[in-house]
């Protein structure tokens, strides 16, 4: 049923003829004509959005690194995410050579984040108690 529905929200984005997607049930809409243009512009439309679909899923399966802004301590947390999901962590400058530290599915990367926002508000705190000292 979830596919229907997205199919179905996709061949109305995209302008494409219900019928000829596959859709059960559905007669010819919104004037579609059963012709070579009609079929043409069809196969167009649906052609563009696959590519545009296949180049969504490419850049979804590279890996990336986000680097946060450096903690009080001058460290830079970066996270390692792979297929959209986190796949490591390390603090670079915490170390000579950062290594990556795994995640997978272990917390590690909440406890890291945890760590970073911690650290930062206890700075912040330390910060205000300076200055009204």
């Amino acid at each position: 049923m979830e596919g229907e529905t997205w199919l179905r929200k996709v061949v109305e984005d995209e302008g494409l003829n219900p019928a000829w997607s596959g859709l059960p049930g559905t007669a010819w809409k919104d004037g579609w004509l059963d012709n070579q243009a009609a079929r043409a512009l069809h196969n167009e439309r649906a052609s563009a959005w696959l590519e545009r679909f296949k180049a969504a899923k490419r850049q979804q399966n590279q890996t990336q690194v986000i680097s946060l802004p450096p903690t009080p301590k001058g460290w830079i947390p970066e996270l390692q995410l792979e297929q959209g999901k986190f796949k490591a962590y390390r603090f670079v400058g915490e170390t000579e050579n950062a290594e990556w530290i795994p995640d997978a599915g272990s917390g590690r990367i909440d406890a890291m984040m945890e760590r970073y926002f911690s650290e930062g508000q206890a700075a912040h705190l330390e910060a205000e108690k300076a200055s009204e000292g």
